[in-house]
């Protein structure tokens, strides 16, 4: 049979042989990238021995200019609001109007609310702020202050007792402390305490349905509590909490230990019955001056001194030290020379001998004195000077150059001068010495004094 030349299926062609392998591109992309990966396994590598040059760094990037902020100035007012007195700053829109005391209606992320101003407005850059300040809508009314007050009088007392009774319906293991109706009207605010987590959401359902606005039931402690319902601190101020603590931070009794204070819980304790939030105030003073004394217990060396702190007073920054001899010295901090947990040894004492006081300066030599006048020389006078007046001759009157006396009272009840009994008395014993003849002697017998025809010195017969 004559071969097909003409067949239907003529048998495939044998395949092409394929082109010639070109050298592989870098794997960074484009020709000439220096991001370009390692040869081929194909090409020829590089004689050994030749230093191979290391790839360019990429250059960086230029950053991007920083953006500028541009400043918006404007009128900065802090408040406070809501029941729990939060300390919020409100962008006011002028500065006059918004003063300290003034109640203002503002705009928070709760909703509507009536706020008090504590500290007015003042220049601020609210670009330099964390956050954009809340807006302060308009000065409070006399309508907006009735206003509050119907809903602290009637709405909030209402919605308060019919919270409990829904919670005694539904036996809720909690204590509903307070409730908030903002001055919108938009949110109800419950404040409740519990032991533990309570499932509300029923309670929240239903207070919902009731009341047509957001329920919200915030649960809290007893720090909280007093902030809502307590007003006066021990110390006769306002709470601090209620007055300008943005939060409540943790107080430790090492604070009051380090502040000398007492240790009594009821003096210690706040409203709230926790530790008083005044004890941390002054908690980084007190540890600074603490941390500049030398420890109880440990060695010091003064420049009078040595011995071991037994106590130390952390305002007067004086440490009581006992010595050796069981002495108590106090010392202040600056007269410490040497610190030491080992026992230290006295300073010696040197002898210190004073010097003597100068002398003193001798007196400057007096002047001559004038010799004295001879005893029994009156003041000499000119020899025609008229002398002094001489009383005229004759018997003195009675009393006379005597000053007169007052008239002394007379009789049994006249009162007596001082001394005048005495004195009368004296003259009585006077009187009677002298009809005597003289005063008696130390002799065994009265001796009689010389008579009146005695000459003077002539001794006895």
């Amino acid at each position: 049979m004559p071969e097909d030349t003409n067949p239907v299926n003529p048998a495939p062609e044998p395949p092409a042989p394929p082109p010639p392998r070109e050298p592989a591109e870098p794997a960074g992309g484009c020709p000439g990238c220096p991001l370009g990966a390692a040869p081929d396994a194909t090409e020829t590598p590089e004689p050994a021995g030749e230093p191979v040059a290391p790839a360019a760094p990429a250059e960086p990037a230029p950053a991007a200019p920083p953006r500028e902020r541009k400043p918006r100035p404007g009128w900065l007012a802090s408040a406070h609001c809501g029941k729990m007195s939060r300390l919020e700053m409100f962008a006011a829109p002028a500065e006059r109007g918004f003063e300290c005391g003034r109640k203002v209606i503002v705009r928070t992320d709760r909703g509507t609310e009536l706020a008090t101003v504590v500290f007015g407005p003042r220049q601020a850059d609210f670009a330099a702020l964390p956050r954009d300040p809340y807006p302060i809508l308009r000065a409070a009314s006399a309508a907006d202050l009735a206003h509050q007050q119907r809903i602290e009088t009637e709405l909030e007392p209402a919605e308060f007792e019919d919270a409990q009774q829904t919670i005694a319906a539904q036996r809720l293991a909690m204590k509903l402390v307070e409730v908030e109706h903002l001055f919108g009207g938009e949110k109800l605010v419950f404040y409740f305490m519990a032991d533990g987590r309570v499932d509300f959401r029923a309670l929240v359902r239903e207070m919902a349905r009731k009341h047509r606005a957001r329920i919200d039931f915030r649960q809290i402690g007893v720090r909280d509590e007093a902030r809502l319902l307590a007003e006066y601190e021990h110390c006769g101020r306002p709470l601090c909490c209620r007055q300008f603590l943005r939060g409540l931070e943790p107080v430790t009794m090492r604070m009051a230990k380090l502040q000398k204070a007492t240790l009594d819980p009821a003096k210690i304790s706040g409203r709230c019955g926790r530790l008083m939030c005044c004890l941390r105030y002054e908690d980084e003073t007190y540890a600074y001056l603490r941390g500049k004394l030398p420890g109880r217990g440990a060695y010091v060396l003064t420049e009078d001194t040595a011995g071991q702190v037994l106590a130390e007073d952390v305002m007067a920054q004086k440490v009581t030290v006992g010595t050796a001899d069981g002495r108590r010295v106090v010392v202040p901090v600056k007269a410490i020379k040497q610190v030491s947990d080992k026992p230290l040894a006295p300073p010696e004492r040197k002898l210190v001998i004073p010097e003597p006081p100068p002398p003193r300066p001798a007196p400057p030599p007096a002047a001559a004195a004038a010799p004295a006048p001879s005893p029994g020389a009156g003041p000499r006078r000119r020899p025609d000077a008229p002398g002094p007046a001489q009383p005229p001759a004759g018997p003195r009157p009675p009393g006379a150059g005597r000053s007169p006396q007052p008239p002394r009272p007379e009789g049994p009840g006249a009162p007596q001068q001082p001394g005048q009994g005495q004195g009368q008395g004296r003259g009585r014993r006077r009187a009677g010495r002298r009809r005597r003849g003289g005063r008696p002697g130390p002799g065994p017998g009265p001796s009689r004094g010389p008579g009146p025809g005695a000459r003077p010195g002539a001794g006895p017969p």
